[in-house]
């Protein structure tokens, strides 16, 4: 029985192909320096020349440099038929020089971005698409001026590639091999246009953030140049105008930057009445409180007590993380008074201020915090108790040294303390003073057995 003649037909052209990829790609790799050539000359140049193999000169007068890695590994030999080595081709483009400082990186954000050595401070503009889609490193101030909002877009566009990033001041471009037809050319092209437009938009800093924060279409750009303009850069005739605008604007974030970039004393009234304003987001009047603090008045103390009266938490922690810096002991009757109004974190705060800067006088509000199921507030209350307590406290310490589930350290600070409340009290009534109540004159009663 014979075979179907196009089983040998089918059969003869499968093995033909076989043999004529296994012929063509290793000959087609092998054209890789002919077809970058090829590509190079392909490019507008001004006045190309040869360095070391590679093509440079300009570009619509913009430099560009563009050179073929060719590496070459070779393997050791396990039979007579394998390889002996393996060469692979890749493209390097530069594009421009001096177009940003060289310590800003632009590349694609992904896990595998390459990052700065040793920075791994990843710069946001407040740009929602450009910080999701780019990884940026480099300083606040030259990072925000050059992404200016001329330049963003084109960047936007031509880094979301593979292979495309900023640096060392040059657009660079990394393919793997030799593109296929005029794709070299036309990437090369698309960095020449970017490389043109920044250079167009580079200015000065301080002139390059004055004009974002004034104009920039996006509101977290316009906020993150103005901050880092009136904080960064302070000393400049640009930061003097912008805070003039910012004080009687609208913003109230980079209001009260401005303020403080104004001077505290002079703007001290504006300051407070910021704090006190309840239609001002917590956050910026707690940065006001704040500013307020480095250079604390008379009154600062009256304005501690406000903010940790008011309802805004995060007012209420700067105005505790101030009285523990400070050390205000005048303001810890409010911390007392109001020790019982926050979550956990303050109640932590607020036991620590009060231990270490309050006395007897404050105990009744420090025995408050007991009801705040917490170890670290309880290693406070225990730690100042032992201080400074009365034995009126020896009753709500009673419930620290038992209880299944309590920690065993807090146990045994709980004893301890009461231990030392009755040590000393013991100690002034066999001592000499004896604490109890005072004679008819007014006098303090001595023990029987005072010397």
């Amino acid at each position: 029985m014979g075979h179907d003649p196009w089983v040998y037909v089918v059969g003869a052209a499968v093995g033909v192909g076989f043999l004529t990829v296994g012929i063509l790609i290793p000959f087609y790799k092998g054209l890789a320096p002919w077809r970058w050539r090829r590509a190079t000359r392909r490019l507008p140049w001004d006045e190309p020349r040869e360095r070391g193999g590679d093509r440079v000169g300009a570009i619509d007068g913009v430099h560009v440099h563009v050179a073929l890695e060719v590496n070459t590994v070779h393997f050791e030999v396990t039979h007579e038929d394998a390889p002996t080595s393996k060469t692979t081709y890749r493209s390097l483009v530069t594009v421009g020089q001096q177009l940003a400082p060289p310590e800003v990186e632009v590349s694609r954000e992904g896990l595998f971005a390459r990052t700065g050595e040793g920075d791994d401070h990843d710069v946001e503009i407040g740009d929602p698409a450009f910080d999701r889609a780019l990884k940026l490193l480099g300083s606040e101030v030259d990072v925000l001026a050059t992404l200016h909002r001329d330049v963003r877009p084109a960047m936007l566009e031509a880094l979301r590639r593979s292979g495309t990033e900023l640096r060392g001041g040059g657009l660079q471009l990394a393919l793997a091999g030799v593109p296929p037809g005029r794709r070299l050319p036309r990437r090369v092209m698309e960095l020449v246009a970017l490389a043109k437009t920044m250079r167009g938009a580079r200015r000065e800093p301080a002139e390059s953030l004055l004009d974002s924060a004034r104009h920039d279409p996006c509101e977290g750009v316009r906020r993150r140049c103005g901050r880092a303009l009136l904080t960064q850069l302070p000393t400049t005739a640009q930061a003097d105008a912008l805070a003039a605008e910012l004080v009687e604007g609208d913003d109230d974030e980079l209001r009260v930057v401005a303020l403080e970039r104004l001077g505290v004393d002079a703007e001290r009234d504006r300051l407070a009445a910021v704090v006190r304003d309840e239609g001002t987001a917590p956050a910026h009047r707690a940065e006001a409180l704040r500013a307020l603090a480095s250079a604390p008045s008379d009154g600062f103390v009256t304005l501690i007590g406000e903010a940790l009266a008011t309802p805004a938490p995060p007012l209420r922690r700067a105005a505790l993380d101030i009285v523990a810096r400070l050390r205000l002991t005048a303001a810890v009757p409010a911390v007392a008074a109001n020790a019982g109004h926050g979550d956990t974190a303050e109640a932590r705060r607020a036991a620590q201020i009060i231990g270490e800067l309050g006395g007897p006088d404050h105990e009744a509000a420090l025995v408050g915090l007991l009801s705040v199921d917490d170890d670290e507030v309880a290693l406070h209350l225990t730690d100042a108790l032992g201080r400074w307590g009365t034995p009126q406290a020896i009753e709500h310490l009673q419930p620290l040294t038992s209880g299944a589930f309590r920690k065993a350290h807090t146990k045994m600070l709980a004893r301890d303390a009461i231990d030392a409340i009755r040590t000393r009290y013991a100690h002034g009534e066999r001592g000499g003073l004896a604490l109890t109540e005072a004679g008819p004159e007014g006098a303090l009663s001595m023990s029987d057995e005072a010397g």
